[in-house]
């Protein structure tokens, strides 16, 4: 006799609980040369969701000074890189950054206290002189790990006043000679003690959706407890509706199938409720990380009363196991 999971069934295929997070990344920059000595040989553009590239054009005279600072989410409403950090629970900032094969002078990550107004920099900044060669910064938030200000005072707690009530966090480039440079960044994100608070951009929906669920991006991260959670109580643990494209938030919207004991063992017979004059489909699961198939033969089944209706799997008689899900046409 097969071995059998039946899994809960969307009413559609409903893809909420796949949502991207809007802060995953910055959704905006701003780009800042207020520094700069002639800001025309600075220019901002972006290449990519929650990227920013700086590009420096090149000089012909006496070198000017051109500092360029973009600033994560400048202006927008509950953007994660602005408000009290500590409350946040955020302890550090990671972001990679691409160049030309030029190094900026100067790098460094830049902290504005929206109160106070205080700037605080960090020039542990890593930039590689290798053309296209990605490298990216881990900066901590300890005091110790490189922050410093030109403000004087006791600076423990003016810094610990101002993780409380950040205004602006971004990044500082500073060209490097005359000749013409740009420089990347993406993959900006705030960290707390067990991993990133905001996820990257270029996660898959299934990865975006287990680090909603469970702050994971792959399945061999799931603890044991993780595995067998089930939030709505609905008999199918939240991973199994993340797999089969059900959303856990929403137990109402779901069906539940039946195995219908019948004493055959050539086959499963699965039951479900159903509409008149709607058509539904099986589709099944060996491997919920491969995603479902419909079965061949159960495509478009009208139902011809509302009530039950139910289809006998007669291909299911291996070892299993074996998850289904219907969806109403």
């Amino acid at each position: 006799m097969a071995i059998v999971a039946c899994c809960a069934l969307a009413w559609c295929c409903g893809h909420s609980a796949m949502a991207a997070d809007a802060n995953a990344t910055p959704v905006a920059w701003l780009g800042d040369t207020s520094e700069a000595d002639n800001s025309s040989l600075i220019a901002f553009s972006s290449s990519g969701e929650g990227s920013i590239t700086v590009a420096f054009r090149a000089q012909g005279g006496p070198p000017e000074y051109t500092p360029a600072t973009v600033i994560a989410d400048a202006g927008v409403d509950g953007s994660p890189f602005s408000g009290d950090y500590t409350a946040a629970g955020v302890v550090g900032l990671s972001f990679r950054i691409t160049g030309d094969g030029h190094v900026p002078r100067f790098p460094a990550v830049v902290l504005v206290g929206k109160k106070s107004g205080r700037l605080w920099y960090n020039p542990r900044v890593t930039v590689s002189s290798v053309a296209g060669e990605v490298a990216t910064n881990n900066v901590s938030f300890d005091l110790s790990a490189g922050w410093a200000t030109d403000v004087s005072g006791d600076l423990a707690a003016m810094w610990q006043q101002d993780l409380q009530d950040v205004g602006m966090i971004g990044v500082r480039l500073v060209q490097q000679g005359l000749e013409a440079q740009s420089f990347t960044l993406d993959d900006f994100r705030l960290a707390d003690k067990n991993g990133f608070i905001t996820p990257p951009a270029d996660m898959s929906p299934l990865e975006k959706a287990l680090w909603a669920a469970f702050g994971v991006k792959s399945l061999d991260q799931l603890t044991d407890a993780q595995k067998k959670q089930d939030l709505d109580g609905d008999g199918m643990t939240d991973i199994n509706e993340i797999l089969s494209e059900s959303d856990p938030n929403y137990a109402n919207s779901i069906f539940a199938a039946d195995i219908v004991p019948t004493g055959d063992t050539d086959g499963i017979t699965i039951k479900w409720a159903c509409v008149a004059g709607a058509k539904y489909t099986v589709f099944r699961s060996q491997d919920l990380t491969g995603g479902f198939h419909a079965l061949t033969e159960a495509v478009d089944i009208l139902a011809m009363k509302t009530g039950y209706m139910t289809y006998k799997d007669s291909s299911a008689t291996g070892e299993g196991p074996y998850f289904y899900k219907i969806v109403k046409k």
